[in-house]
């Protein structure tokens, strides 16, 4: 989902197992907004694995490796600017 005006990130994730995972945040990187924000996506994207991957404990630690800028393309942008 594409929201008008607010900046996209993607996020890369290391879990504890060193296992790289990606997300993407949608938002100003403000430090409170952008660390709830983040965890939520973390938190979510761990249960994924969960699934995927038995075995695994039920909470694992990560750390915020970066965040690089989405880029929109300029279709998207016309669309946008015309509906």
């Amino acid at each position: 989902m594409i929201v008008p005006g607010l900046p996209q990130w993607q996020v890369v994730l290391r879990w504890d197992d060193g296992v790289r995972s990606t997300v993407l945040y949608i938002g100003s990187l403000w430090i409170g907004p952008m660390s709830q924000g983040v965890h939520q996506l973390a938190l979510a994207c761990y249960t994924q694995r969960r699934i995927t991957e038995l075995g695994l404990p039920e909470q694992m630690s990560y750390l915020i490796l970066h965040f690089t800028p989405v880029q929109i393309a300029a279709e998207d942008v016309t669309l946008r600017a015309s509906a």
